[in-house]
């Protein structure tokens, strides 16, 4: 025998002494129990898919209230798994090598010394983890979205577990029920005592498990409300922001549009345009624009200054018409004389005026 089959055997047979107090057969119905005490023994949540399942079902209906053998057992094991064996898929899908295995059978058979300890010491200290978690997460709710995500993850990961428990209650009720139909046929053969100390134990085993369920829904209702309180907390923050975002879009938009009214204006959208991109303007034609523009507007400002300067001769001038001061330049000079006579005092400002007069 090599040492694959040497330790699926070993494994098949602790798991049997714990199920079946035996380890040359035990009845099919006991097969399930069976493999979920190896799963305890590899620390495997789900051994076998969905298909597999199935088919280990399948034959465990078909055949009744039969006994199957170790060497049977493990044929069946090698037959439902989709690669070439057991042995095979412990490896492959769980990684777990011949020693690892080993490893794992002696831990186990050290530290139990009686039916189901450690699925009762790994559901305390889950649930202790758990309390944990729920207090922490409590206590401060409204630390925002990360915390809100955690503690979502965690009621579905408490939902889940709650649905498994149901459903391995509902799996020891069946097993309660079979044991009861089995404890009948058996009588005659003196195995009625031990049918029922099994009974008891797997009646008090069905206990822990509701009891279990139920503190589990107490922990899902306080953990919904948390959720509840940290949505309602979200909620408000989503909407102060909101409002702090309508008044910020409105204060931009006002100070957005009276900027925008002036950068139309045509002289100061050209000279914007100028400034803004006078270091990245490489277009000849868009640079000579700019220049047209810029020489059109110092002219028409000249022409500005020119009408200025006339329009207050003829305002501060007594004579009633532009033709009147046009022909008579000396009188309208004299009367205004003592309003524009400043710049006459200096030389270089009066020549400069009169150029820019015949000009």
């Amino acid at each position: 025998m090599s040492d694959g089959i040497k330790i699926i055997d070993k494994l098949v047979s602790t798991c049997w002494k714990i199920v079946g107090n035996s380890t040359d057969s035990i009845f099919l119905y006991q097969v399930r129990q069976s493999i979920q005490e190896m799963q305890q023994i590899l620390q495997i949540d789900v051994l076998f898919d969905d298909t597999e399942s199935r088919s280990i079902d399948k034959y465990i209906k078909s055949g009744g209230s039969k006994k199957i053998s170790r060497q049977e057992f493990i044929v069946l094991l090698d037959k439902t798994v989709k690669e070439d064996s057991f042995k095979q898929l412990l490896l492959t899908r769980f990684n777990l090598t011949t020693r690892d295995i080993e490893r794992l059978i002696e831990r186990y058979v050290e530290n139990v010394r009686s039916p189901h300890p450690v699925r009762n010491i790994r559901s305390r200290e889950s649930l202790k983890e758990k309390e944990e978690y729920i207090k922490e997460m409590t206590k401060d709710f409204t630390s925002g979205n990360l915390q809100f995500s955690r503690l979502h993850q965690k009621y579905k990961e408490q939902k889940n577990e709650i649905t498994q428990l149901t459903k391995e209650n509902s799996d020891l009720t069946n097993e309660v029920s079979v044991l009861r139909r089995v404890s009948r046929d058996v009588a005659e053969n003196g195995s009625l005592t031990s049918l029922k100390e099994k009974l008891k134990e797997r009646e008090l085993v069905l206990n822990k498990y509701k009891q279990l369920v139920r503190q589990l829904e107490q922990r899902e209702a306080a953990t919904t409300k948390a959720v509840e309180r940290l949505q309602q907390a979200l909620n408000a923050q989503n909407e102060v922001v909101e409002k702090l975002s309508k008044k910020l879009i409105a204060k931009e938009s006002e100070t957005s549009t009276i900027k925008g009214f002036l950068l139309k204006l045509p002289l100061i959208k050209q000279w914007y345009l100028f400034l803004k991109y006078k270091q990245s303007n490489k277009d000849p034609k868009m640079f000579w624009l700019h220049i047209v523009t810029i020489l059109a507007s110092a002219w028409l400002c000249c022409w500005v200054v020119y009408l200025l300067y006339y329009s207050s001769v003829l305002f501060f001038s007594s004579t009633p018409n532009v033709t009147t001061y046009i022909y008579d330049k000396n009188r309208s000079s004299n009367r205004l004389g003592s309003v524009f006579g400043f710049w006459r005092k200096v030389p270089w400002v009066e020549e400069l005026v009169y150029k820019f007069i015949e000009w």
